[in-house]
Protein backbone atom coordinates (compact mmCIF):
# COMPACT_ATOMS: atom_id res chain seq x y z
CA UNK A 1 0.00 0.00 0.00
CA UNK A 2 1.35 3.44 -0.93
CA UNK A 3 2.09 5.97 1.78
CA UNK A 4 -0.41 8.74 2.47
CA UNK A 5 1.18 12.05 1.43
CA UNK A 6 0.66 14.80 4.01
CA UNK A 7 1.27 18.54 3.63
CA UNK A 8 1.58 20.40 6.96
CA UNK A 9 0.82 24.12 7.30
CA UNK A 10 1.37 25.87 10.64
CA UNK A 11 2.94 29.17 11.67
CA UNK A 12 4.67 27.58 14.68
CA UNK A 13 8.04 26.08 13.65
CA UNK A 14 8.01 23.78 16.69
CA UNK A 15 4.64 22.32 15.65
CA UNK A 16 5.93 21.82 12.09
CA UNK A 17 9.05 20.07 13.42
CA UNK A 18 7.00 17.72 15.60
CA UNK A 19 4.53 16.96 12.81
CA UNK A 20 7.38 16.26 10.37
CA UNK A 21 9.08 13.96 12.90
CA UNK A 22 5.84 12.08 13.64
CA UNK A 23 5.20 11.54 9.95
CA UNK A 24 8.81 10.42 9.28
CA UNK A 25 8.46 7.82 12.05
CA UNK A 26 5.18 6.49 10.69
CA UNK A 27 5.76 4.08 7.79
CA UNK A 28 2.39 4.55 6.08
CA UNK A 29 2.52 8.39 6.18
CA UNK A 30 4.90 10.73 4.35
CA UNK A 31 5.42 14.45 4.91
CA UNK A 32 5.55 16.13 1.48
CA UNK A 33 6.01 19.63 2.90
CA UNK A 34 6.02 21.74 6.04
CA UNK A 35 4.98 25.34 5.38
CA UNK A 36 4.77 28.22 7.85
CA UNK A 37 2.30 30.13 5.66
CA UNK A 38 0.37 29.56 2.46
CA UNK A 39 -1.13 31.75 -0.25
CA UNK A 40 -2.98 28.98 -2.10
CA UNK A 41 -3.30 25.70 -0.22
CA UNK A 42 -4.93 23.94 -3.18
CA UNK A 43 -2.01 24.78 -5.50
CA UNK A 44 0.53 23.71 -2.87
CA UNK A 45 -1.31 20.44 -2.22
CA UNK A 46 -1.49 19.63 -5.92
CA UNK A 47 2.13 20.61 -6.62
CA UNK A 48 3.33 18.34 -3.81
CA UNK A 49 0.97 15.45 -4.52
CA UNK A 50 -0.65 15.72 -1.08
CA UNK A 51 -3.51 13.42 -0.15
CA UNK A 52 -4.08 15.25 3.13
CA UNK A 53 -3.40 18.83 4.23
CA UNK A 54 -3.00 19.32 7.98
CA UNK A 55 -3.56 23.06 8.48
CA UNK A 56 -3.62 25.32 11.52
CA UNK A 57 -6.77 27.39 11.94
CA UNK A 58 -5.09 30.56 13.16
CA UNK A 59 -2.11 31.42 10.98
CA UNK A 60 -1.52 35.19 11.01
CA UNK A 61 -2.28 36.75 7.64
CA UNK A 62 -3.99 33.60 6.35
CA UNK A 63 -7.77 33.31 6.09
CA UNK A 64 -8.11 29.64 6.96
CA UNK A 65 -11.79 29.51 6.05
CA UNK A 66 -11.01 30.96 2.61
CA UNK A 67 -8.15 28.45 2.16
CA UNK A 68 -10.47 25.55 3.02
CA UNK A 69 -13.06 26.86 0.54
CA UNK A 70 -10.37 27.17 -2.16
CA UNK A 71 -9.24 23.60 -1.55
CA UNK A 72 -12.81 22.27 -1.80
CA UNK A 73 -13.66 24.33 -4.90
CA UNK A 74 -10.40 23.56 -6.73
CA UNK A 75 -11.29 19.96 -7.42
CA UNK A 76 -8.08 18.90 -5.69
CA UNK A 77 -8.22 15.35 -4.37
CA UNK A 78 -6.47 16.53 -1.17
CA UNK A 79 -8.61 16.61 1.96
CA UNK A 80 -8.05 19.07 4.82
CA UNK A 81 -7.67 18.32 8.50
CA UNK A 82 -7.65 21.40 10.72
CA UNK A 83 -5.11 21.03 13.53
CA UNK A 84 -5.62 23.90 15.93
CA UNK A 85 -5.08 25.15 19.45
CA UNK A 86 -8.63 26.53 19.36
CA UNK A 87 -11.08 23.81 20.28
CA UNK A 88 -14.19 25.91 20.76
CA UNK A 89 -17.44 24.92 19.08
CA UNK A 90 -17.45 28.02 16.87
CA UNK A 91 -14.00 27.25 15.37
CA UNK A 92 -14.90 23.60 14.84
CA UNK A 93 -18.17 24.53 13.12
CA UNK A 94 -16.50 27.15 10.90
CA UNK A 95 -13.80 24.69 9.80
CA UNK A 96 -16.18 21.83 9.06
CA UNK A 97 -18.64 24.09 7.23
CA UNK A 98 -15.75 25.47 5.14
CA UNK A 99 -14.91 21.96 3.98
CA UNK A 100 -12.48 20.48 6.47
CA UNK A 101 -12.83 16.71 6.63
CA UNK A 102 -11.82 16.72 10.29
CA UNK A 103 -10.82 19.01 13.15
CA UNK A 104 -8.20 17.90 15.68
CA UNK A 105 -7.18 19.89 18.76
CA UNK A 106 -3.43 20.33 19.21
CA UNK A 107 -3.72 19.22 22.83
CA UNK A 108 -4.86 15.79 21.63
CA UNK A 109 -2.66 12.69 21.80
CA UNK A 110 -0.63 12.70 18.53
CA UNK A 111 -1.82 9.16 17.76
CA UNK A 112 -5.32 10.55 17.32
CA UNK A 113 -4.06 12.94 14.63
CA UNK A 114 -2.30 10.06 12.85
CA UNK A 115 -5.43 7.90 13.06
CA UNK A 116 -7.54 10.80 11.77
CA UNK A 117 -5.20 11.25 8.79
CA UNK A 118 -5.67 7.56 7.96
CA UNK A 119 -9.46 7.73 8.36
CA UNK A 120 -9.81 10.80 6.17
CA UNK A 121 -7.53 9.31 3.50
CA UNK A 122 -9.50 6.06 3.58
CA UNK A 123 -12.74 8.05 3.26
CA UNK A 124 -11.35 9.92 0.25
CA UNK A 125 -10.42 6.62 -1.41
CA UNK A 126 -13.81 5.06 -0.78
CA UNK A 127 -16.23 7.63 -2.18
CA UNK A 128 -18.20 4.71 -3.62
CA UNK A 129 -19.02 3.42 -0.14
CA UNK A 130 -21.67 5.79 1.22
CA UNK A 131 -22.07 3.86 4.49
CA UNK A 132 -18.45 4.40 5.40
CA UNK A 133 -18.52 8.04 4.33
CA UNK A 134 -21.68 8.68 6.32
CA UNK A 135 -20.10 7.12 9.42
CA UNK A 136 -16.99 9.26 9.13
CA UNK A 137 -18.95 12.43 8.58
CA UNK A 138 -21.10 11.91 11.65
CA UNK A 139 -18.45 10.69 14.07
CA UNK A 140 -17.56 12.87 17.02
CA UNK A 141 -15.06 11.22 19.30
CA UNK A 142 -14.89 12.26 22.92
CA UNK A 143 -12.23 11.14 25.40
CA UNK A 144 -12.26 12.77 28.82
CA UNK A 145 -15.44 14.77 28.34
CA UNK A 146 -13.72 17.34 26.12
CA UNK A 147 -14.13 17.02 22.36
CA UNK A 148 -10.69 16.18 21.01
CA UNK A 149 -11.47 15.76 17.37
CA UNK A 150 -14.33 15.78 14.98
CA UNK A 151 -14.52 13.85 11.75
CA UNK A 152 -17.09 14.86 9.15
Amino acid sequence: MAAIHVLCVDDDPDVLAVLSMLLRRTPDLECVGALSTVVDVAAEADARGADIVVIDFGIPGVDSVEQLHKLMESGSPAKAIVFSGNNDDHSVTLALEAGAAAYVAKATDPRILLDTIRKVARDAQSEDHPGEVRFLRRASLVGDGVPHHHVR
